[in-house]
């Protein structure tokens, strides 16, 4: 990969993308911008400060965050409800769904006269989970916290 890149600029693109630590360059990129801005309020001619109070672009700045974090959250809240919404339906289509799915899995079976795949609790879809007896003791629990 490296063969077919040409220019300098773009080797360098392509080592900082690869293999510089992230961390690392986020932790330099923060300080350069401490050091800039600290810079900018202590020379710069109409001093930042004052270029602060008198057009206040951070208002413009963070109204634009804010709208665009409002705006992302109703769009996930959204998608999650429709999404939930179907899998939460009415309990007649469940049980549609789930009987659909279970002849579905008998009419494999039955095809290649073998059993099904088992479930993620590891039982056949056919054969019944066993009851296990209540324990006639008293559940015991006592609580440990370790610090």
């Amino acid at each position: 990969m490296r063969e077919r890149i040409g220019s300098r600029r773009a080797k360098i693109h392509l080592y900082i993308l690869l293999n510089v630590n992230r961390r690392l360059l986020a932790f330099a990129l923060g300080i350069a911008m401490f050091v800039v801005l600290l810079a900018l309020g202590a020379y710069a001619v109409p001093t930042f400060r004052q270029y602060m109070i008198e057009y206040a672009p951070s208002r413009y700045v963070f109204q634009a965050y804010v709208g665009a974090l409002i705006t992302g959250v109703t769009l996930v809240v959204t998608i999650s409800l429709v999404v939930l919404s179907q899998e939460f339906g009415p309990l007649g289509e469940q049980r549609e769904r789930m009987s659909g799915s279970m002849s579905f899995r008998a009419d494999v079976e039955d095809i290649f006269d073998a059993a099904s795949p088992t479930t993620s609790s590891g039982r056949s879809s056919r054969t019944p989970a066993r009851r296990q007896k209540p324990s006639r003791t008293p559940l015991r629990t006592t609580r440990t916290t370790t610090y």
